[in-house]
Order: structure tokens, then sequence, then C-alpha cells
């Protein structure tokens, strides 16, 4: 069974998205497909839409993951994000098609840059 999440994420304290060989524990999908894992009681491993770099915010990254496991959309969305940090949270979920991919199957994409040039925030 595929399944896709909505995921929003304060990106501040991590090195991106994607798990590194150095800093895993310290990337978003380290801690995504941990939680997910644990909830799936198998090995989880996550494909997103895209990547973001050290430092990015996500409001609606799409993600998606295979799983044998079945569970009830609330039992899903509550599980995984009681085993997330607090700077990330799983918003929706979504019963795809087998051949749904995240990144390749994803019509649009929106970016949004938000620079701060002063000294201090306003």
């Amino acid at each position: 069974m595929r399944i896709a999440l909505s995921v929003e994420y304060n990106g501040a304290n991590y090195f991106g998205w994607q798990k590194q060989k150095i800093h895993k524990e310290k990337t978003i999908q380290y801690h995504i497909d941990l939680a997910i894992s644990k909830i799936a009681d198998e090995q989880i491993s996550t494909i997103c839409a895209g990547r973001t770099d050290t430092g990015v915010h996500a409001f609606s990254q799409i993600i998606h993951f295979d799983t044998t496991k079945r569970r009830l959309d609330y039992k899903w969305i509550n599980g995984i994000n009681s085993n997330l940090p607090s700077d990330v949270i799983v918003k929706k979920i979504y019963h795809v098609d087998e051949d749904f991919h995240a990144r390749y199957s994803a019509q649009s994409r929106t970016y949004r840059y938000i620079i701060l040039n002063q000294k201090y925030p306003s």
C-alpha cells in the first residue's frame, strides 16, 4: 500500500530534507522515516516531492512511502506526530495509487523566498 503525507516543518535546526552520512540525525527525512517506521513496525524510507536545503522550511511538503501495514488515518497521523520533534508535523494523509510518486507525479511546486536583509527582524 502506498501512502502520501503532507508535512510541515521549521527547518532552522536541520541540515535539509535528505538523510546524510554525516549529521543524519539532523535531517527532516531521518526523523520522519524513524517516526513512520515505529508506527508501521517495519523499516520505512520516504520519497519527497523536492528536497529542501539547510535551514529551509516547508508548509506542505508531499512525501510518500510504501507499507504492508493498515491503520486508520488518524492513527497514522497521531502516531507519527507523537514520534516527531515539535518542529515537524504531519498535516494530512492520502491513500494513493501504487504508481503515484511524490516527485514525478507533482503537477506544480511553489517556492517562496523571504530574505531578511536588515539587522533586526521586523
